[in-house]
């Protein structure tokens, strides 16, 4: 949804926080809930700027994700993530990129496409690897498969210097 637009870093940050602590109390729920809908309420929902596929539905949408209500945690019961997927293969996405702490769909996902070559299913993070170095694999097959990548933004706040090289294989 960040990267579709609809909700600011910060506003999808604090939704998920509130959604993770719901979901953990599930035996009092009415603090987290009240909490939760305090939080969807004070956000500004906008218009995606790119197509987006409900997780819900499984189909494409814009309208119905600027409503608080659909971000409410206990509709996570209902997801269609396989859905969602099958409209972005039949929409021609060629990458699929599954932003979370671990891939918890991908293997599920390449199960029921595994026929699909003409996808590349990347996970943003993995549990068994160093955050940096999964995140720097991913990015590296997405700007292979034509991903522009703003590399001044990329590289800010890192102390880089350049080195020289030696042209030949014997030179050292």
């Amino acid at each position: 949804a960040c990267i579709a637009g609809v909700l600011r870093l910060e506003e999808a940050t604090a939704l998920v926080a509130a959604r993770t602590r719901l979901l953990r109390a599930m035996t009092s729920l009415r603090a987290p809930l009240e909490a939760f809908e305090a939080i969807a309420g004070s956000v500004r929902f906008c218009p995606p700027r790119v197509k987006f596929v409900s997780s819900l539905t499984g189909k494409f949408t814009a309208q119905e994700i600027l409503n608080p209500d659909y971000w409410h945690p206990l509709r996570e019961w209902s997801v269609r993530p396989l859905d969602a997927v099958r409209s972005l293969v039949q929409a021609g996405c060629g990458t699929m990129l599954e932003i979370n702490a671990d891939p918890v769909l991908l293997p599920a996902v390449l199960h029921a496409f595994s026929d699909v070559k003409s996808v590349q299913w990347l996970p943003a993070l993995r549990s068994d690897r160093e955050d940096w170095e999964q995140t720097l694999e991913t990015l590296a097959k997405l700007y292979v498969g034509g991903l522009r990548v703003n590399w001044k933004s990329f590289e800010r706040g890192h102390v880089r210097r350049r080195v020289a090289l030696p042209t030949y294989p014997f030179q050292r």
